[in-house]
């Protein structure tokens, strides 16, 4: 072996113990991926994006607008005009989606079964409920997401009703609530809807 093959070798030798050595060191959990929590958005400055490129019918505007909401809130229901019975003043509705989190929160079609009386309300109301009343009624329990969250009623329009839940603090939380109710309510104001 000549001269410049030991010294080769050897280099090689000491690579390969430099890499062994790298190896064979414990880098901590592998594929841990750090996960942020979720934080309301609360710079009501975007709130004109909402309406950007919305569908032109309803009810799909209305549901793009409502999957729109899920940075600004801990979670929300979408419902749908079922029936009504004028005589006790209630209207029943029907789930039709969800979020949390900040995203779309998957329903079982069970879960699109689900429906709930309320209260006749008016476009311009927003109501508050208890939240863990109604989603142990619904059976959802996975959205309340702290104990004392605030669940906020609106009817954006006519055959639809979102309940949003919110753990912002009231003094923030009805500055928030109004701006989001009244720019839906502009956005959704002269659309006919078709269901």
């Amino acid at each position: 072996m000549d001269r410049f093959t030991s010294r080769f070798l050897s280099q090689v030798q000491v690579l390969q113990d430099q890499l062994e050595n790298l190896l064979s060191k414990d880098w901590g959990p592998q594929n841990q991926i750090k996960s942020v929590p979720f934080e309301v958005l609360t710079d009501l400055t975007q709130l004109e994006t909402l309406g950007w490129a919305l569908p032109d019918r309803d009810p799909e505007r209305s549901q793009v607008l409502f999957d729109r909401l899920a940075p600004y809130f801990e979670s929300g229901l979408c419902f749908h005009y079922e029936s009504e019975d004028p005589s006790q003043g209630w209207i029943r509705w029907r789930l039709s989606c969800a979020f949390s989190q900040g995203k779309i929160f998957p329903l079982l079609p069970q879960d699109l079964e689900k429906q709930v009386a309320l209260p006749q309300m008016q476009l311009t109301e927003i109501r508050k409920m208890n939240a863990a009343a109604l989603l142990a009624q619904l059976d959802l329990k996975d959205l309340q997401t702290h104990p004392e969250l605030a669940t906020l009623v609106i009817r954006p329009a006519g055959r639809r009703l979102w309940i949003l839940f919110s753990n912002l603090p009231d003094l923030f939380l009805k500055t928030h609530i109004n701006a989001i109710h009244e720019h839906s309510l502009g956005l959704l104001a002269d659309f006919v809807e078709d269901e």
